[in-house]
């Protein structure tokens, strides 16, 4: 007798449900993805400026935010190496780039292009006869243990034995991503954190930013986090860019996944950068101290004590952030390295959704069988990519997570055993 193919299907064509497309067809499914936005992988054209940083070298739970065992048993199941074969059975060939302040390897398609990454992928459902249908937006969904799902849509009703829900977060909503399934993950009754921006510019009003917008440089970063009776402290290094209402950066990127939660506690918020880190206060007093001599001896304008440390930009602004009389070598030198270590910046608002690469938030993990995927209250049904209450940090982390619970959930939808199950 031969084997009947289950049917799945997807909703939300990102990252996460095309991964889930190939991997349940790849395993006998026929598969249906349903997207509510004119085309697929929109947000996936994105990632990486561009140019689809899909993964990293050291993909490991310490670079995830959320339920860290969750975390482990994913990256068990689809780590570096399975994402790395992955993507070259589509014919995509792993470059690694090394940043000189990152031991990590940020992972890209040869050609540099996330257009390349987004076409492999759907070149690959194609020669699956996997139906995809764009512009279709789920308007109810009935489920009963014996018929399976129904989805009804703009377009029509779709009949599946498994649902996976790949529905993304509220990130970039110009590239499709809202709420507007959300009430239907409650109706399954899953517990759902609200969704916060993350991995997005931090916000300052400071009038410093408008002088130095444009300028780059490699910073200790610092957010400084105080409330009534504590001070909580969270710190990256990296490259920083100032523009005129904020820092960005990989850095700062990092940090701004905390800022919603305290800014909703009402706390006040602080970004401390340090522009010279690989001095230690001490060492940079006694160069000054130096330079200093000779810019008195030789008549240099004042901003010439930072000539080839810092960018021009931020020499001036620093020399003008000097509240110390110049003719008071002592007190001037010890304010500038004061100015230089702990350049501070009074956070002013919370991240925009429209800014924010991911969100933390979503579906709670407790309730997700972290080998399948799958819901432990409705069978069947599952969850991946960023509908799940894990974030992950700047280098091609989210995206792993996307396709790794995508490729998981779509073998088990299809009915197939997990490795380690």
């Amino acid at each position: 007798m031969s084997k009947i193919n289950k049917k799945v299907l997807i909703i939300g064509a990102g990252a996460a449900g095309l991964a889930a497309g190939i991997s349940a067809a790849a395993n006998g499914a026929e598969v249906c993805i349903i997207e509510h936005s004119e085309k697929a992988g929109t947000k996936l054209l994105m990632t990486g400026n561009g140019h689809c940083n899909y993964t990293n070298t050291d993909v490991s739970p310490k670079h995830y935010h959320g339920d860290g065992i969750f975390v482990r048993e994913v990256l068990n199941n689809f780590g570096y190496e399975d994402c790395i074969n992955f993507f070259r059975s589509l014919l995509i060939m792993p470059k690694i780039k090394k940043y000189s302040y990152d031991d990590t390897g940020y992972v890209y398609p040869w050609s540099g292009e996330a257009t390349s990454v987004r076409n492999a992928l759907l070149e690959k459902l194609n020669s699956l006869n996997v139906k995809l249908y764009t512009n279709t937006k789920p308007e109810e969904i009935i489920f009963s243990e014996n018929e399976g799902f129904t989805v009804k849509t703009s377009k029509g009703s779709y009949k599946a034995d498994s649902l996976i829900v790949a529905t993304g977060s509220n990130a970039y909503p110009k590239t499709g991503s809202d709420s507007s399934f959300y009430r239907f993950i409650k109706d399954f009754g899953h517990n759902f954190y609200t969704f916060m921006p993350a991995l997005s510019m931090i916000k300052s009003n400071d009038a410093l930013l408008k002088e130095i917008k444009g300028v780059r440089v490699e910073a200790d970063v610092k957010l400084m986090v105080y409330s009534d009776n504590d001070m909580m402290m969270y710190d990256e290094r990296g490259e920083v860019q100032f523009n005129e209402n904020g820092i960005s950066g990989i850095p700062v990127m990092q940090l701004s996944r905390y800022v919603p939660i305290f800014l909703q506690r009402r706390y006040s918020l602080w970004l401390t950068i340090s522009l010279l880190p690989k001095l230690s206060s001490d060492e940079l007093y006694e160069l000054l101290k130096d330079r200093y001599k000779i810019v008195k001896e030789n008549g240099y304008p004042e901003y010439m004590m930072l000539s080839g440390l810092i960018p021009e930009k931020l020499q001036r602004a620093l020399i003008e952030e000097c509240k110390i009389d110049f003719e008071l070598e002592d007190e001037y030198i010890k304010e500038l390295v004061k100015n230089i270590k702990e350049l501070k910046f009074e956070v002013s608002k919370a991240p925009s959704f429209d800014q924010a690469q991911v969100c933390s938030g979503g579906v709670d993990t407790f309730e997700i069988d972290q080998l399948t995927m799958e819901s432990k209250l409705v069978k069947n049904l599952y969850f991946v990519g960023e509908v799940l209450n894990i974030d992950g940090n700047c280098g091609g982390y989210n995206l792993h997570f996307a396709f790794a619970t995508g490729y998981i959930a779509g073998r088990a939808a299809a009915g197939m055993e997990n490795k380690d199950k």
